[in-house]
């Protein structure tokens, strides 16, 4: 069964970064998703703990990520957006920045394809009438929204936002 890992907004936090591989080892994902603000230049070497986890990873590129800090660990520059399949569900990922709203990206999107972005550091689960459903899975370094970091996992059943300290439920949803 497919189950996806999503994270915003680490900026570098080792101990976020620390209790976040704890969460992936838990939850057992067969692929991550960083929505952007990574903080590559304050993690160094806790980077390699993230990739040693032989989990795929896709990476879209933040506001406060260096492309010049990808280069000099010779890692490619995450790009904008990226898309992944889930069934007959699109996933677009994108940090928020300059695509703020689904309706000013340039792909297609309908009510079943779910549209990931961060930036803000608020969780937030919306099941849109006219568009997508809208997931932010909160920051796992420092939420604005009174909640805890928080992550969100995808499966072929749900959509679910918890917390990283002890995994409490945020906010789900059956799709």
């Amino acid at each position: 069964m497919t189950k996806i890992l999503i994270f915003s907004d680490l900026h570098g936090d080792k101990d976020a970064l620390a209790l976040l591989i704890d969460k992936i080892k838990m939850e057992k994902p067969t692929t991550l998703i960083n929505v952007g603000d990574f903080g590559l230049f304050m993690l160094g070497r806790d980077f390699d703990k993230l990739k040693n986890l032989s989990i795929p990873l896709l990476n879209v590129q933040g506001n406060c990520d260096s492309r010049w800090e990808f280069n000099k660990k010779k890692l490619q520059a995450p790009p904008i957006y990226i898309t992944k399949e889930l069934n007959d569900r699109k996933i677009v990922a994108t940090h928020g920045d300059l695509y703020y709203d689904w309706k000013l990206f340039p792909l297609y999107l309908d009510a079943k394809d779910i549209f990931v972005s961060g930036h803000t550091h608020v969780a937030h689960l919306y099941q849109n009438s006219s568009g997508p459903i809208l997931l932010n899975p909160g920051s796992v370094s420092s939420p604005r929204d009174n909640n805890e970091p928080s992550y969100a996992t995808i499966d072929e059943n749900e959509i679910v936002i918890k917390t990283l300290f002890n995994s409490i439920v945020l906010k789900s949803l059956k799709i």
